[in-house]
């Protein structure tokens, strides 16, 4: 999922002056045909994306697009990998 995310994200500016649906349409190839528990499997790989990008608008995409993933994997628990990154940050902060 990562991969399919920053090949999404390459040249977006000139993709998306052409097709105003460029970011939906990208999606939707990539999460059509997905199961709810391939969903959740790809979450530890979804959200690795933010922390590798620098442009906030697509952090804001991903984050949408992580969004979205949660819908099709019909869960409102936060992922255990989630939880494991959130909890070792805390701990480094003392």
């Amino acid at each position: 999922m990562e991969k399919e995310l920053l090949s999404i994200f390459k040249y977006w500016e000139s993709k998306l002056e052409k097709h105003e649906w460029y970011f939906i349409d990208s999606y939707e190839s990539i999460i059509n045909d997905l199961t709810s528990e391939d969903a959740f499997n790809s979450i530890p790989e979804t959200v690795s994306v933010p922390l590798k990008l620098e442009n906030s608008f697509l952090i804001g995409e991903t984050i949408d697009f992580i969004h979205e993933i949660y819908n099709i994997a019909d869960i409102t628990e936060i992922h255990p990998y989630l939880e494991t990154l959130i909890n070792n940050k805390r701990k480094a902060n003392g």
